[in-house]
């Protein structure tokens, strides 16, 4: 499948933050794979920047999922003197979730219809077309 290979490339350029895969999942829709590279390289920066010692920059996620329509990001331990700027930089993913179709990453908006997601209007159409056919 195209999102476990993507997730592997996740692991692959940032062991920084995926030191292991989330210990409670990384179920997203390949759509918001660009959002959340824009999330990790956002960390990264603030990782960077920080001039804390090396142990007390270790970070991880715990989980990666959809939870009522919108990516939820759950992170590990977080150094006090970061948790701001990182917890910032996951709403501010967040947010973008709520207009990003989780499937194409095309813009979209919430909708439902069994789970709450985010659609665009093509991927809307796909989905209602084949609940028809069954």
């Amino acid at each position: 499948m195209n999102e476990e290979r993507i997730e592997k490339e996740f692991y692959q350029k940032y062991p920084h933050i995926f030191p292991k895969p989330p210990i409670c999942g990384f179920d997203v829709g390949e759509g918001w794979f660009p959002l959340l590279t824009r999330l990790c390289d956002k960390i990264t920066d603030i990782l960077n920047q920080s001039q804390l010692s090396k142990d007390d920059k270790e970070f991880c996620f715990d989980q990666i999922k959809e939870k009522f329509g919108t990516i939820r990001v759950y992170p590990g331990l977080v150094h006090e003197s970061l948790f701001d700027a990182i917890y910032k930089a996951i709403d501010e993913a967040e947010k973008e979730s709520a207009v990003t179709c989780e499937y194409c990453g095309e813009p979209g908006k919430i909708r439902s219809g069994g789970w709450i997601k985010v659609r665009c209007d093509a991927c809307e159409a796909e989905r209602v077309m084949l609940r028809r056919k069954l």
